[in-house]
């Protein structure tokens, strides 16, 4: 039996399905013979730049005389209104991941490539730096590459904008003011920590790949050096966009008979899953990082003597019936 999860967003919680992905045909990659619905195009000769990524269905898998592999691609592009092919070339250097795990040149086979992938494409538009294979970003440091894998990922990734330096450092004078600390030096010190750690998350996301393990450990060691440790608390809910406590208020209203004792565990857990959401860009990638810790904070009030299953299903019946009853109300 699949487990139940909660996604708590915003004020309230809100219930997402999950998104599927159609499968590709149960076949090896071969070029298809059948004539396509639209003109097929192929992209480089397509009169506009050509995009640094290639998706989402292969064609053709080609295993090379050189050891390198071709992905051949078709998509319908809808501002040409045509399906467009273009192919990629993989090598030894390029950072695969499958499902979001770090995998293997070699782990590209017909078989992981019926699911959706998508390649990042170096200067040269055609040798892919990155492939993605799975809906789920990479889980890879900088730590984990060798140096040229990094300088790759880098070389292809998006320029800082000046309107993005702007919203990070709107964002860490925000920060910064909402601690009142009426001590200069620390305010200074605070901001050059907080800045360098947005800058450095914020980089390497874009790359396509997550911070070394410095990064957060200088962004806790600087914190903890002009902070309290409540000070601490509110920088690192602000940076995760509140969604500990938020997942924390929404056990409570789940299963209003937690204990004490309960919310020790429980706030312990959530703890290291903001720990871990530290080091991602976005506000919508964080529910994925907290989503195993939630599998074990469900498992623990389980074990606690609550029927998780039938709560999380009263509250959610009693959440329906308030949205029908608003809807009637203002009708």
């Amino acid at each position: 039996m699949k487990d139940i999860r909660i996604t708590v967003i915003v004020t309230a919680l809100a219930f997402c399905a999950a998104l599927s992905c159609a499968e590709a045909p149960k076949k090896p990659l071969v070029e298809e013979t059948a004539a396509p619905k639209k003109p097929l195009v192929e992209e480089t000769t397509a009169p506009r730049p050509l995009t640094k990524t290639v998706g989402i269905h292969t064609i053709k898998r080609t295993v090379n005389p050189d050891n390198t592999m071709t992905l051949r691609y078709r998509w319908l592009d809808h501002k040409l209104n045509k399906e467009v092919e273009r192919s990629v070339i993989l090598n030894e250097d390029t950072v695969i991941g499958i499902n979001g795990e770090h995998k293997t040149f070699a782990d590209v086979t017909d078989e992981a490539l019926r699911a959706p992938s998508v390649a990042t494409v170096g200067p040269d538009e055609v040798t892919a730096v990155s492939l993605r294979i799975g809906r789920q970003m990479i889980k890879v440091t900088q730590d984990d590459l060798t140096p040229k894998q990094v300088a790759q990922l880098k070389a292809a990734a998006p320029k800082a904008t000046a309107a993005s330096d702007e919203a990070l450092e709107k964002r860490v004078e925000g920060i910064v003011a909402s601690l009142k600390l009426n001590d200069a030096a620390k305010e200074t010190r605070l901001r050059d920590v907080l800045r360098t750690n947005l800058k450095a998350v914020r980089d390497t996301h874009n790359a396509g790949f997550a911070p070394a393990k410095s990064v957060r450990q200088n962004l806790n060691k600087g914190l903890n050096a002009d902070l309290t440790p409540e000070q601490v608390d509110i920088v690192k809910e602000t940076l995760t966009h509140g969604v500990m406590k938020r997942t924390f208020d929404a056990y409570h209203q789940i299963v209003p008979q937690l204990t004490a004792e309960d919310d020790k565990v429980i706030l312990e857990i959530l703890r290291q899953a903001r720990e871990e959401a530290l080091d991602v860009k976005n506000a919508r990638e964080i529910g994925p990082v907290f989503e195993p810790f939630k599998t074990r904070i469900e498992q623990y009030i389980t074990s606690q003597g609550h029927d998780w299953r039938q709560a999380y299903k009263a509250f959610v019946d009693a959440q329906r019936a308030a949205q029908k009853a608003a809807e009637a109300a203002n009708e």
